[in-house]
């Protein structure tokens, strides 16, 4: 029984490092949150600007002018 409950010991203290690896502390989650809002909007420009260029690359998607959302996929 002994070993069984090492086993059990190290498996509690194991799943509350995991969940401290898993939390943002109180005090962070207001810029946390900002960052991933920055990340996702940043995101959202890096799609639109694979769109623009797949497109521009495609034979008779380029009027010539400005490069609009021809909504090809890429």
């Amino acid at each position: 029984m002994d070993k069984m409950q090492q086993l059990q010991v190290a498996q509690e203290e194991a799943s509350m490092k995991l969940e401290q690896l898993d939390s943002v502390l109180v005090e962070e989650q207001a810029e946390f949150k900002q960052l991933l809002q920055d990340i996702d909007g940043l995101q959202q420009t890096l799609n639109e600007f694979h769109e623009i260029t797949a497109c521009s690359h495609e034979p008779g998607k380029s009027d010539g002018g400005t490069l609009e959302l021809c909504g090809c996929s890429g």
